[in-house]
């Protein structure tokens, strides 16, 4: 879970609603710092465990993992939401530009996903199956998973990692379903987060 824009406020959603054991995740140690000591000043009963990560980097991603078991005994529920933009249209992005892209927003998805996944095969489910379960996980994916972008602000490798989510996140949870791990994901439309505000991308008139 990140600790800015959507991820931010779905850790303060599950704070308000119940959770009283949160592991944040994010790159950021600023970011981490922020939300955690939020969530402290309104939910003085939640216990934080904060985690620098990069999710592009399969050591940290497996770290935080085994921190948050360390810390908590189990995973119960995982928000995979990390992520970055990435504009222009093809005939201007360079391969390195894309590949960034594609190893946090798609890479970056799958080791985490991998990760929650190795973990919660080895927990007993909360209540007995079928009805219980080992533990669920959410990714974050976006709009442009399922249509593509405008030409007026075109992000083809953001698009296609998106895409890439939901393909993934269909394969697991179908994949996973019949051994307790309910997996999902949720794509949003325009929100009004960090990574929005930087990644606005106009074309001029005479190229749409």
């Amino acid at each position: 879970m990140s600790s800015t824009g959507i991820g931010q406020y779905t850790a303060y959603a599950f704070a308000k609603y119940g959770v009283r054991q949160l592991a944040l995740c994010d790159i950021k140690p600023e970011a981490l710092e922020q939300t955690s000591n939020e969530l402290k000043k309104n939910f003085p009963d939640v216990e934080i465990l904060s985690i620098q990560m990069d999710t592009s980097k399969e050591d940290e991603v497996n770290s935080a993992v085994d921190q948050t078991v360390k810390k908590f005994s189990r995973l119960d529920i995982a928000v995979n939401n990390a992520g970055i933009s990435g504009g222009g249209p093809t005939d201007q992005l360079e391969f390195e530009d894309w590949r960034r892209v594609l190893s946090i927003n798609l890479d970056g998805v799958w080791l985490c996903q991998r990760a929650q996944i190795r973990q919660m095969l080895k927990q007993e489910p909360l209540d007995p199956l079928p009805r219980g379960n080992r533990g669920v996980i959410v990714n974050v994916s976006s709009m442009l998973g399922l249509v593509a972008s405008a030409p007026a602000t075109p992000a083809p490798a953001y698009t296609a990692s998106k895409h890439g989510v939901m393909g993934l996140t269909k394969t697991d949870a179908t994949m996973y379903a019949s051994r307790g791990i309910r997996i999902n994901a949720c794509c949003p439309g325009y929100v009004a987060t960090p990574l929005l505000k930087d990644a606005t991308v106009c074309v001029p008139a005479e190229r749409r």
